[in-house]
């Protein structure tokens, strides 16, 4: 049944939005001006699609400018049918209005957006219904829209609108004209309602299309030839169709088979599906948490960098130091060996001795001298003069090299400070420089770790995973919902069906009552028509009868001969030639006394009566059948409107189930397309950003490269200018010490003229003394020993006297460097162990960081990849959905309710297609559909599983299925991909029984579904088992 559902007014006649339901009994009340007219009209304007005849005053405004005044109003009519709703769009476009027909029930969202604002734009309103829907062009003429209301759709071009048709009539004018009676008279009782719609049935003749039962015939002549190739023979007597349909049922037993496989494939997919939804949550919980851990150990990682940096700088500088002052030990200890202390100090070490002796020698001089004293002593002052005086000239000279020298010091040391404050300057200016471009590759190595953990958390981040995630969630609503509707539809089905077997057994049951009362009343009734038949029979053989005879001869008969006469053989046979004789009450001269027989006999005119009478009860009983048969007819339709408004009402929440049902597919699509564009947008997003945190780690890598090279080359701008700095220093004291040299080389080239000089004024003072010696009888020969040991021990105490200050530096320099040198190279090796434990703690725990961290990055990049995997299955489960090559069994259902019952089965062989009808009203649609692709040399394989093993066919006993494999069965090798080409299984090892020939059976280590009960298999819970596979028999 088709009806109007219900009307909704989008802007229109004052009405922002309005619906109104039209499915039942509808009463419009309210006062004067609240829309009872408008609604009323608009109802009236579907059927009739006539703006002239709406009952529009002319004093009011017209149809389009009162119902259409803005570009974006509009009257949807939402229209019931069997297999689902379908909207009428009423529009104004260009002055004029139009129709539209969408094939889905109305949806508030296709016109009005997320601001309840109605779209104006036909082509918004399009898009938001999507492509899945059909949408008919603009039907701009008034008529063409009648024609398809009405269904006068013969034509050719009225194909594709034969579905939205509320009746089926060619001559449908009349139809518009009653209901606009009805809408516009206002004053109209039931009768007058009947009269008009008699009267506008029958108008006009209905003419009867040839063409159209023409062409049955055609189409039933062909299917006739079709059928008649069912029994025809071949020159071999072989009827090749019904071969060829032998072939196809085999086929179809295949393709049952391969169904039910695919339906377990489904519950399979759907299982994984299942687990996929619910697990992927879980791994991006456990992803987050290991992109936490990874960071956790990044950081952990820079922070150990950075403080084996500080303490490596650290033990360095304390390294070099102890380096300097090694150094500066091997220079000193150079120095003095070079200068030979060790003989210097020897030498000191004498000074003591060497001033005894010099007592000791003047003493033994002095007594030998004694009685010469005056020469002596006139000498001596002579001597002494010399010597004073030599002395003097000396010191002086001396002085004026210790002034020089004193000045050439202070020189140094302005040169050693001028040094200092240079190196000074050029290391400060120079490490700053190095300490900024430091400071910089710092910030830059942060930068490259900041990028890099950047780049690792982009490649595992989902920005829009909160949108995909509602996608997901929308999805998965919708599939549930529509598990549920198919759910409620198969029960709502099952309810139906029910209740009309109910309704058919208890019609039965109603009936068996009615007809064993009819049966009764139809008994009495036979009983009736065979006396009626005795009766008429009797009355009609009265003619010429003796009882016809006895009433004109014989008065008072009944009394005498009626009560021994037989009706049927006496009294009304018309052969017995009856005559009055003397004999008074004899029967044949007998005479009887007839009082004893208490027998009445029927004349001819109570046989009349009697057979009105009898004929007034047959009527009785054919009252009462006719009676009884109203009441059966009035009971059974009793019975049958009682369950068929049950039935109805199923049916309706059935019909809006499935109209509801049949939006959820456009729903997905526009879910999964939104999904679809969320994760592209999410991997434009990731691959924006990888390349442009890749072009910054370019960037930073190169501008480390250009700052490292800075560094190296401040750090070599700072050796270049101390190796300056320390050239000029060194180049101006050499020239200093030269010239100090030059200088002390002149003051001592003076004294030693002045001591050549006075040696030989000595010695002329000597030799004169000598002689005047002589001249008195002195030993001089002794005396001259005597001065020559003294002058060497005056020359020796004299260089103890110069090596004096030496020797005090050497033992400070002992003191604090040459005896700290064990120390020092012990806290030197101290040092050097801590840097070398220092590298090998910072590497055993960087490597043991790196491989934490590689464990985390391999465990990051499985869950990368699982989840990659589900989301990608589920795509694939998506996209396998969505294409229509793939059986759906699920959608199947509803297609199959639009569809009539085929009673055809199509064989399509190499050369030629033939169409058989079999009759009985069998629904092979699917057949069809399976046997369409059927051809028999390239057909695939789509009988039993089954492994080919040595030319011998085996099939899976699914049933036994067992987790060892039992004692008698031995390891038999792997099977090839040839031998299971026809098994579809993953396993390949086989145990066959330990015995000679071939073997019966075998089992097969498989994956496999899980035994339940003794006779049921779960195909969704999955397992490797070992699964026995018999011989064909």
């Amino acid at each position: 049944m088709r009806y109007l559902n219900k009307i909704i007014f989008l802007n229109s006649a004052h009405i922002p939005y309005a619906e109104v339901k039209l499915d039942g009994n509808v009463h419009f009340i309210g006062t004067q001006g609240v829309g009872k007219s408008t609604l009323l009209r608009a109802i009236l304007f579907f059927y009739n699609a006539d703006k002239l005849r709406l009952g529009i005053p002319k004093e009011k405004k017209s149809f389009d400018a009162f119902y259409f005044p803005y570009a974006n109003s509009y009257i949807i009519y939402e229209v019931m049918r069997e297999n689902g709703a379908y909207c009428v769009v009423a529009a104004k476009s260009q002055g004029r209005v139009f129709f539209r027909f969408i094939d889905a029930p109305f949806q508030q969202d296709w016109f009005i957006d997320e601001h309840n604002v109605v779209h104006s734009e036909w082509g918004r309103i399009r898009e938001h219904i999507g492509s899945k829907i059909q949408i008919t062009a603009q039907v701009t003429s008034y008529e063409m829209y009648r024609d398809i209301i009405f269904g006068n759709n013969r034509k050719h071009e009225m194909i594709p609108y034969r579905k939205f048709a509320i009746v089926e009539s060619a001559k449908y004018q009349n139809i518009p004209r009653t209901i606009q009676n009805v809408f516009l008279n206002s004053k109209l009782d039931a009768d007058f309602i009947k009269d008009t719609i008699i009267r506008s049935m029958s108008d006009e003749d209905i003419s009867v299309d040839l063409d159209f039962y023409r062409s049955q015939i055609k189409e039933f002549e062909q299917e006739y030839r079709d059928v008649m190739l069912w029994f025809t023979k071949n020159k071999n007597g072989e009827v090749p169709v019904r071969k060829m349909a032998e072939k196809v049922m085999n086929a179809y037993r295949d393709l049952i088979y391969t169904q039910k496989q695919i339906g377990e494939g489904r519950a399979e997919l759907n299982f994984a599906e299942k687990q996929a939804l619910h697990e992927i949550p879980l791994v991006k919980e456990e992803q987050a948490k290991a992109e936490t851990e990874r960071e956790r150990l990044l950081r952990l990682m820079g922070e150990l960098q950075q403080k084996y940096t500080n303490e490596r700088d650290g033990l360095i500088r304390d390294i070099g130091i102890i380096n300097d002052l090694l150094k500066k030990i091997r220079e000193k200890r150079l120095h003095y060996e070079q200068m030979q202390i060790e003989e210097i100090i020897k030498r000191v070490s004498c000074e003591e001795l060497l001033i005894q002796e010099l007592e000791q020698v003047r003493n033994m001089k002095s007594e030998l001298t004694r009685a010469y004293e005056d020469v002596l002593s006139k000498y001596r002052l002579l001597f002494e003069k010399l010597e004073a005086d030599f002395r003097t000239f000396e010191n002086s000279q001396q002085a004026r090299i210790n002034a020089r020298n004193a000045e050439i010091a202070g020189k140094q040391e302005e040169l050693m400070q001028q040094l200092r404050v240079e190196e000074e300057k050029v290391r400060a200016t120079q490490e700053e420089k190095v300490q900024t471009v430091d400071n910089r590759i710092r910030q830059l190595r942060d930068e490259q770790a900041q990028c890099n953990l950047k780049l690792q958390k982009v490649k595992y981040e989902h920005p829009h995973q909160k949108e995909m995630s509602d996608c997901e969630d929308g999805i998965n609503e919708l599939r549930k919902k529509d598990k549920e509707l198919e759910l409620n539809i198969r029960q709502q089905q099952g309810e139906i069906k029910q209740l009309r077997q109910e309704c058919e057994w208890k019609v039965k049951e109603l009936k068996w009552e009615f007809q064993a009362k009819m049966e009764t009343v139809r008994k009495e009734r036979s009983a009736i028509e065979e006396q009626l038949q005795t009766l008429d029979a009797l009355i009609e053989k009265r003619k010429g009868s003796l009882c016809e005879w006895l009433e004109k001869n014989k008065p008072d008969w009944q009394e005498t001969i009626g009560k021994v006469a037989d009706e049927e053989l006496v009294l009304y046979n018309n052969e017995l030639q009856p005559q009055l004789v003397n004999k008074e009450a004899t029967l044949f001269g007998v005479s009887l006394n007839l009082t004893a027989i208490e027998r009445s006999v029927r004349t001819p005119e109570e046989m009349k009566q009697e057979r009105d009478r009898q004929q007034a009860a047959r009527q009785l009983c054919t009252d009462r059948l006719t009676r009884l048969t109203e009441e059966e007819g009035e009971a059974v339709s009793s019975l049958e409107k009682k369950y068929s408004k049950q039935i109805h009402s199923i049916l309706e929440e059935q019909h809006l189930m499935e109209a509801e049902r049949m939006q959820i597919p456009a729903k997905l699509k526009n879910l999964q397309a939104d999904y679809a564009s969320w994760k592209t947008k999410g991997e434009e997003w990731k691959r924006g950003c990888t390349e442009e945190l890749q072009a910054q780690l370019n960037e930073i890598g190169h501008r480390l490269y250009v700052a490292e090279g800075e560094k190296e080359k401040h750090l070599a701008e700072r050796e270049k200018l101390l190796k300056a700095c320390r050239k000029v220093y060194n180049d101006s004291r050499t020239e200093l010490r030269k010239e100090l040299e030059e200088f002390v080389a002149g003051i001592q080239q003076e004294i030693e003229r002045m001591k050549q000089q006075t040696a030989e004024r000595k010695k002329e003072l000597k030799q004169a003394q000598e002689n005047e010696l002589n001249g008195k009888g002195a030993d001089t020969v002794t005396i001259r020993k005597y001065d020559d040991r003294l002058a060497e021990i005056n020359k020796e105490l004299g260089y103890i006297g110069k090596s004096r200050p030496q020797v005090l530096y050497y033992e400070k320099d002992k003191e604090e460097l040459f005896d700290k040198e064990p120390a020092t190279r012990s806290r030197k090796k101290e040092q050097d162990a801590k840097l070398v434990a220092l590298d090998e703690r910072f590497a055993l725990k960087k490597e043991k960081l790196q491989v934490q961290k590689k464990g985390a990055d391999e465990h990051l990049e499985r869950i990368g990849k699982e989840l990659h995997l589900l989301e990608d299955g589920l795509n694939k489960v998506d996209m396998f959905r969505k294409d229509e090559t793939n059986p759906d069994p699920e959608s199947n259902a509803s297609v199959n309710k639009e569809e009539p019952a085929l009673d055809e089965v199509i064989l399509k062989d190499k050369s030629h297609l033939i169409i058989l009808d079999f009759g009985g009203g069998t629904d092979l649609a699917g057949l069809k559909e399976a046997v369409a692709a059927f051809e028999e040399d390239d057909k695939p394989y789509m009988g039993a599983p089954k492994i080919v093993l040595d030319g011998h066919n085996y099939f899976a006993t699914e049933l036994c299925i067992v987790n060892e494999v039992p004692e008698r069965y031995l390891y038999a090798g792997e099977l090839t991909d040839q031998e299971k080409k026809y098994a579809f299984i993953d396993g390949s090892k086989y145990y066959t029984p330990n015995s000679d020939g071939v073997p019966e059976d075998f089992y097969i280590y498989q994956e496999c579904g899980t035994p339940v009960s003794e006779h049921e298999v779960d195909n969704t819970k999955r397992q490797w088992a070992y699964v026995k596979w018999r011989l064909e028999d």
